[in-house]
């Protein structure tokens, strides 16, 4: 079988709080490896907010930030920052809309050290727990983020700066959230993915990815091998060419052997 590259998303994917990485994933990882085939990350986490459970599968590449960050066997082949300028401009926005918001970077998550607010310093607590060495307060001259995360609320003052955001921002629901994912316009998993293929002189048909959530849907469209998860949102497996079964029920571990990744 000629070699092929496999792409994972990685939050209820490949990973989620109950079950960690499943053993089952992992054994279709080193048997991905194992067949020559080439396996790789790609998140909507910034290369900062990766832990030790996902670094340690020794995957060949990373594609983070939602395409903001591309990664080849430790090579930076890839790195969008957003300029200082930019930086002053969004900030301002979100600072008017009275929104909560971490930025995310390549090494470090930043948070707005101006909002003390109870509900933001809970937020930041939560990352504390597993970003604090990560964590720093965001400075004009010392910040490189490659997108943003953000708390669309209150919902009316949201509304009146959102269509400003969306002139520079890919702006990314997720169900049920008041979350929302901002991705630097003309960015996303898919052009992370051109990327890679482009340094690694790979073809399209040679390619898989699986995933679940809104940001994975531009992913899961321009591979060959669009897979969603069994627990993905109902509009990616509404909108997915290939289904497999949830994470706790094996879905990557299937889903490579059902397209004859792996074998056993």
């Amino acid at each position: 079988m000629e070699r092929k590259i496999i792409f994972f998303d990685i939050d209820n994917t490949l990973y989620n709080s109950d079950v960690g990485v499943p053993e089952s994933a992992r054994r279709g990882i080193k048997l991905l490896r194992k067949n020559g085939h080439i396996p790789v990350i790609c998140t909507g986490r910034t290369r900062a907010a990766l832990f030790e459970e996902i670094t340690d599968l020794a995957f060949e590449g990373m594609i983070c930030g939602a395409g903001t960050y591309v990664e080849h066997k430790g090579e930076v082949i890839f790195n969008k920052i957003a300029e200082p300028d930019q930086l002053e401009r969004l900030t301002a926005l979100l600072d008017q809309a009275g929104a909560k918001y971490f930025l995310e970077g390549p090494r470090y998550l930043y948070y707005n050290a101006a909002d003390t607010s109870a509900e933001y310093r809970r937020l930041g607590e939560q990352l504390g727990g597993s970003f604090k060495p990560v964590l720093r307060p965001i400075e004009k001259e010392n910040t490189e983020f490659n997108k943003l995360i953000a708390i669309r609320q209150p919902q009316d003052r949201w509304e009146s700066v959102e269509h400003l955001l969306a002139r520079e921002y890919q702006l990314v629901c997720h169900n049920h959230s008041a979350f929302i994912e901002m991705v630097p316009a003309g960015h996303n998993k898919a052009t992370g993915i051109q990327k890679l293929l482009e340094h690694l002189h790979m073809d399209r048909k040679d390619t898989y990815a699986f995933g679940d959530s809104n940001n994975d849907l531009e992913m899961l469209e321009y591979v060959q091998y669009g897979i969603a998860m069994g627990n993905a949102y109902p509009d990616v497996l509404k909108k997915a060419r290939y289904r497999t079964d949830t994470i706790q029920e094996q879905g990557i571990y299937k889903g490579l052997k059902k397209f004859g990744l792996i074998a056993g």
